[in-house]
Formats: structure tokens, C-alpha cells, sequence
């Protein structure tokens, strides 16, 4: 789904679509270390703002729209659907289509329930744009 799409939906399902991926960046506190820093307030329900800060950041503001944009796109839906019950591939005669992955589940089927932040959500530029927020201490680049 391109940014054209995203108008010709009704209020209600924009709503919903950012609610959903509100939830999803949410949900990434929860993994590993998740977000670096703590919640501003205990009883606050989403993972920002954080570290006393009054405001959620424009990244974190950005990286929601990408995400509700990608989780409205039925098509991408369905390929992650595939990508998350182990499907590599689908052909339908001479065409074919792969499916790489990116980590939420090792291809080794003993080590299944691993979780990587990458396929938790459905828009890359949304993870790219909280790459900066995740808490990485002890995590080292491979060069």
C-alpha cells in the first residue's frame, strides 16, 4: 500500500491501523531488553514517553505511521503470515516467489520460539526508525 491508499481509507480504519501499530512498537519493550530507558510514568500504558520525557519523540511518531501503512497492506500481511509458519517459497506454475528471513524463527525447528526485534514488525523503515530507542548494550556489529 502506497501513501495514496492510505486516503482513500475511511477514519475508523486509520484509526484501528494506528492503534494496531501502536501496539506492535509497544510490544517491542517486551522483547529482549526492549527500549532503552524506563517508562516516564508506572502506570502509563504504551512504552513512550520514557526517562522523564513529557513527549513522544517525532521518530517514534513516524515509525507508527509506517507501521499502520504496512499492517494495511493485505498483501505484505500475507507473506509475513507465510514467513511466520515457515514457508520459504510459493510457486503457482512457472512462477515462483522466496521468502527470506530475517530472524523471528531460526530455520532450525529446535530453536523455533527465538524472537528477533526485525520480524516484529511489518515495516523495516518503521524498525529503522527505532533502532536508535532499542537497548542494544552488549550487542556488537560483525565486520
Amino acid at each position: 500500500m502506497d501513501g495514496e491508499q492510505w486516503f482513500d481509507l475511511g477514519d475508523e480504519d486509520k484509526a484501528a491501523l494506528l492503534l494496531r501499530a501502536t501496539f506492535a512498537i509497544d510490544a517491542l519493550d517486551n522483547i529482549r531488553r526492549g527500549f532503552a530507558g524506563a517508562r516516564t510514568s508506572h502506570g502509563q500504558h504504551g512504552a513512550f514517553p520514557r526517562d522523564g520525557d513529557t513527549f513522544i519523540p517525532e521518530k517514534v511518531r513516524l515509525a507508527c505511521a509506517m507501521e499502520a501503512l504496512a499492517l494495511a497492506d493485505s498483501d505484505g500481511a500475507d507473506r509475513r503470515a507465510l514467513r511466520r509458519q515457515g514457508v520459504s517459497g510459493v510457486s503457482v506454475g512457472n512462477v515462483s516467489e522466496n521468502y527470506m528471513r530475517f530472524g523471528l524463527f531460526d530455520s532450525n525447528t529446535r530453536n523455533r520460539a527465538r524472537v528477533d526485534f526485525s520480524e516484529s514488525l511489518a515495516s523495516a523503515e518503521a524498525f529503522a526508525l527505532l533502532m536508535p530507542y532499542l537497548d542494544t548494550r552488549g550487542v556488537y556489529a560483525i565486520l
